[in-house]
């Protein structure tokens, strides 16, 4: 046997893959039906977070419309699929001869939709959320099946396991956002394009192209696939692997390179043409956005003129800078190559990806940082999952070196046999992980959901360290694989004594179940999981917030936490500073309104009083505001002036011409009234960065912190020198999301 032809036989070798048995069947199902169950359950005392309303109302108005101007930028699959079941729904909607829906405001539209027009938002939520359960239980079901062929039935089963106990997973499994649709067809569409670039069926093609289509209109994200892509076309065309193609029950075999690059690109060129028709029919076949089109009459009565515009305009997104990106989407907008508003989203989606502000252990930033993932998935991801993935990594690579032919190029040849098996998974991984280094768009953990099924896949390959001794040596695997299963020796004394490396197997065997046991201990609150790198929850405000702690989902906790405390009836002693979507008044919060990046605030007070406090963690590092970064001079100047002018407001009460004086150099009342609130804004960043160095009195599933405040403690951070003052100067503003 040459090294070649050696090495040729590795790669092909897989781990055999029969029918699985009766028991083996309902344990796959009884863990998928476990994740459902946890998933669901996790988010049902939970508010809608801030994206949800978003992808619910856009979808719906997809749906009843057939109209695509609110939320293009965020996928039309999963927003299409979340809102399937409200149209057996009887749901109030916006007029759409409303100035909210006339000008795209999504940010107005979305949440009244949930709870200003009379529908039941909880019921909404539910079924949005249990359309996306479906889709992470598909994802569950693929990580079981490829760990399988890959490594082996109990690999399969701890990968599975790993993947339903997830706390990442089960986060962001039922929320009806796009991140669960995004990791589901990014791993299904590398996991089919592998397969087809080795043999081409039309069933394999057609299914390919369909998932290929399915994660472009998932998320704009998608083009990553591409260099995926090549990157697989590439391994397949270096290697010696023969391409099948087969029709009906003719097959060849295509072994030269040239030829079988040609026909990668062929199958390739389906792909693309099955991408745009998909891309086309998610639209209803129809260029422009709006539908129908609106029209009002202009002051001379004669000449009818479109009303409808998008937020924000064409002209913002394109930043006509020449780049490749840019012309492409001029060029498809004057030959409508493709849908109006999947060109307009995916111009949104490049534009805020830009510069977004962002936050991380105490700074801020309009461009991100290369180690916000890395940092995000170190501390957010079970320290037993990175455990078994490192002794996963060290059983395979034992597993390349551990044969009877102790020749160096039989080891190689397994390696690379290994490596070309995993090529999907590995490419996957890499190519994304390149993009999210690279990205200015650092507000959120969930957007590496689609690398943690590979990195979950790999994982089970701690199961080798679960193989045993038979008659003193251990059962040989392939070359990255366990066997499907195994009787236990004769003569074993017991199990854990029969295995090759006991300690080993333990210590996989125990990160597998402490793993289970600490996802369990975190139900419900596993949007807010950090591990014990950083000491666990209780201080992740300070070092992530947003989707990757607080998305504004504890409005419920807050409402039984005031009804406990005896508060709920004393709403001028409750102030409330919250990030997010939901309404407090649909949970019972009847509390004064601090500055929030909420959609349904109200009013805001003219001053502070005792009380207590509630604000999201993610308003309390003043992520969003118009003080983001720690106190420095430059915020202690502005409001130093503002709380001058306003000393200086009030003493003009009692003389007309001096009041009258005082709004003519300030722009007039309504120059007086924005003074006002942003000096209230001020005071509130001024009480952020005092309360930043202060423990507060309770937190509301980690994600709301509690400050009771009294007058003396308001005069103290307000009138007093400031707490935290720093020489950093104020931050650009960046686009906020």
């Amino acid at each position: 046997m040459t090294a070649q032809r050696a090495i040729t036989e590795e790669a092909t070798a897989a781990v055999p893959v029969g029918r699985l048995a009766t028991w083996q069947v309902a344990a796959a199902g009884a863990l998928l039906a476990c994740y459902f169950i946890l998933a669901l359950t996790a988010v049902a005392e939970k508010c809608t977070t801030f994206d949800e309303p978003y992808h619910l109302a856009g979808g719906y108005t997809y749906w009843k419309f057939g109209d695509f101007r609110i939320h293009p930028e965020n996928g039309n699959l999963p927003q299409r699929w979340a809102a399937l079941p409200l149209l057996f729904g009887d749901y109030q909607f916006s007029s759409l001869d409303d100035q909210s829906w006339r000008t795209s405001l999504k940010e107005s539209i979305a949440p009244r939709f949930l709870y200003l027009m009379g529908n039941e938002a909880d019921d909404i939520l539910r079924r949005g959320r249990a359309m996306i359960a479906v889709l992470g239980v598909v994802l569950g079901a693929l990580v079981f099946g490829w760990t399988r062929r890959l490594l082996g039935l109990t690999a399969a089963f701890i990968s599975l396991t790993l993947y339903v106990f997830c706390p990442t997973l089960l986060a962001n499994g039922a929320l009806a956002t796009s991140d669960m649709t995004a990791a589901l067809f990014f791993t299904a569409a590398v996991a089919c394009l592998w397969s087809v670039l080795h043999r081409v069926t039309w069933q394999k093609v057609f299914l390919s192209a369909l998932v290929m289509a399915g994660l472009f209109v998932a998320k704009f994200s998608a083009p990553m696939i591409i260099i995926v892509g090549a990157l697989l076309v590439g391994v397949q065309i270096a290697s010696r692997q023969p391409l099948i193609v087969s029709w009906g029950k003719t097959a060849c075999q295509i072994h030269a390179r040239r030829r079988r690059l040609l026909a990668h690109l062929a199958v390739l060129g389906i792909h693309a043409i099955v991408v745009w028709i998909v891309i086309w029919a998610c639209y209803n076949f129809r260029y422009e956005m709006f539908h129908p089109a609106m029209t009002a009459v202009d002051s001379s009565g004669e000449q009818p003129v479109v009303v409808d515009t998008m937020q924000p305009s064409w002209d913002t997104l394109l930043e006509n800078d020449g780049s490749v990106i840019d012309q492409f989407i001029v060029t498809s907008r004057e030959l409508h190559f493709l849908p109006e508003a999947y060109l307009y989203g995916f111009a949104y989606a490049r534009y805020f990806a830009q510069g977004r502000q962002a936050f991380l252990n105490g700074e801020f930033s309009t461009t991100g940082w290369p180690q916000f993932f890395p940092y995000c998935l170190l501390v957010k991801t079970p320290l037993t999952l990175l455990i078994l993935l490192v002794l996963a990594m060290i059983a395979i690579w034992n597993s390349w070196q551990t044969t009877d032919d102790r020749s160096p190029r039989q080891h190689r040849a397994r390696m690379i046999a290994g490596l070309y098996r995993a090529a999907p998974l590995w490419s996957l991984f890499l190519v994304y992980w390149a993009f999210a280094i690279t990205s200015h768009l650092n507000i959120g953990h969930r957007h590496l959901l689609p690398t943690y099924p590979a990195m979950i896949i790999l994982a089970g390959g701690s199961a080798l360290w679960l193989s045993r001794l038979v008659a003193g040596k251990a059962i040989k695997s392939s070359s990255t694989s366990a066997p499907e299963d195994s009787q236990p020796g004769n003569g074993s004394t017991n199990w854990l004594n029969s295995r090759r490396h006991p300690a080993l197997a333990l210590i996989s065997l125990g990160c597998v179940g402490l793993f289970v046991l600490e996802s369990l201990w975190q139900w419900p609150n596993y949007l807010t999981y950090f591990n014990q790198s950083i000491g666990g929850q209780k201080y992740a405000y300070r070092h992530l917030v947003d989707s990757s702690l607080d998305w504004g989902q504890d409005l419920p906790a807050l409402g039984k936490w005031l009804t406990d405390q005896g508060l709920d009836k004393s709403p001028n002693k409750v102030y409330l500073s919250y990030f997010g979507m939901g309404s407090p008044k649909y949970y019972g919060i009847d509390a004064t309104w601090l500055p929030s990046g909420a959609a349904l605030a109200e009013v805001v007070p003219k001053r502070f009083d005792e009380g207590t406090y509630c604000i999201s963690a993610t308003m309390l590092q003043s992520a969003y505001t118009a003080f983001p970064r720690r106190w420095n001079p430059g915020y202690e100047k502005v409001y130093q002036q503002l709380r001058a002018n306003l000393i200086n407001y009030n003493r003009t009460g009692n003389d007309p011409l001096a009041r009258q004086r005082f709004l003519d150099q300030s722009g007039g009342q309504d120059g007086v009234s924005q003074m006002i609130t942003s000096f209230h804004t001020a005071s509130f960043a001024r009480l952020c960065s005092y309360l930043r160095g202060r423990e507060p009195d309770a937190e509301i599933n980690y994600s709301i912190l509690i400050y009771r405040l009294s007058r003396a403690d308001l005069q103290r951070i307000l009138e007093g020198p400031p707490s935290e003052l720093t020489t950093e100067p104020p931050a650009a503003t960046g686009k906020t999301r």
